[in-house]
């Protein structure tokens, strides 16, 4: 059995939340160039695992999260051994080097005994902010957690129908938006059929979106979510409704979602200051997170960092 059937058998066993999910690695790299890394001892039990992407890009092989995937959990069974994330560190650097991968650069909420392990093997560690409610409060106190800004959009907001929308059709508004604003949409429609339609067969995701009377797409947003965790993926407003309220209304009816499934709400956080801002009105507390970079090639290094893209 490869190491990656042995990885779809954990997913079909195990409680694994859905962006380490093989079907998510699956859609999320359409197939291309995702296997897993297990470690498992001789009676076959498998004591640590975690998917894994690799692909090349600015000319380098490299080993990266998929688009959209901002969270990598990694699988550590209760009997694994005290040494196991040495064990899985030198089976990252042994998998990188068998691939010929330039750079290495994993995201996630990792333990402290990983990120220890991670900075003697000459890992860089950078923290990263989200935005997380613990405990999403019921339908009608989960306004009390706004900013009066986002109380007041909320007030404002009187004209139009919370529903869900197909794939496509999220695809289609989230392009216009983004067009609106001058900007180019960071993923095409077949990487959305692909994924995102797959979440939502396995009722593991939907585009929530809200109409006006006039059948006009004035906000939406598109949810993911496991046994644990609803995450706010790809939020979006059409300008012509900026002021209407239409975003913080979509907002509020994705946190009651997340109420009545009795799960955490995570905005999937930003390092922009602006939209920092907005997770924490609606009452997101700030959370670390963690980005690991291992560089095998020095001259990716300094050009990722001359072009700003680490």
């Amino acid at each position: 059995m490869t190491n990656k059937e042995k990885y779809i058998q954990l997913c079909n066993t195990k409680s694994i939340p859905v962006h380490s999910q093989y079907w998510w690695y699956e859609k999320a790299t359409q197939e291309n160039g995702w296997d897993a890394i297990v470690i498992d001892n001789a009676h076959g039990d498998i004591l640590a695992a975690m998917p894994y992407w690799i692909c090349r890009k600015y000319g380098f092989r490299l080993m990266i999260m998929p688009r959209h995937t901002q969270f990598l959990w990694i699988y550590v069974s209760e009997n694994a051994p005290k040494n196991i994330y040495e064990t899985l560190l030198l089976e990252i650097d042994k998998t990188c080097r068998l691939n010929h991968v330039s750079w290495c650069s994993l995201m996630g909420y990792f333990p402290s005994e990983l990120l220890n392990e991670a900075q003697k093997r000459k890992f860089e560690i950078t923290q990263r902010i989200s935005y997380q409610i613990e405990k999403v409060p019921a339908s009608e106190h989960i306004i009390d957690l706004f900013s009066s800004n986002k109380k007041r959009q909320i007030k404002k907001f009187h004209e139009g129908e919370l529903c869900r929308i197909s794939v496509d059709e999220f695809y289609s508004f989230h392009s216009h938006c983004l067009a609106q604003r001058g900007k180019k949409i960071d993923y095409d429609r077949s990487w959305a059929i692909s994924l995102l339609s797959e979440a939502v067969r396995r009722n593991s995701g939907c585009a929530l979106a809200v109409k006006n009377s006039l059948g006009q797409l004035m906000s939406a947003v598109f949810l993911i979510w496991d046994e644990k965790v609803c995450y706010y993926l790809l939020p979006t407003y059409d300008n012509d409704f900026k002021h209407s309220g239409a975003m913080a209304f979509v907002t509020y009816k994705a946190m009651e979602f997340a109420s009545e499934n009795n799960i955490k709400f995570d905005f999937e956080g930003s390092m922009q200051p602006s939209i920092a801002s907005s997770y924490m009105q609606f009452g997101g507390k700030a959370c670390t997170y963690y980005k690991l970079d291992y560089f095998r090639n020095p001259l990716l290094k300094i050009l990722l960092k001359l072009f700003h893209r680490i």
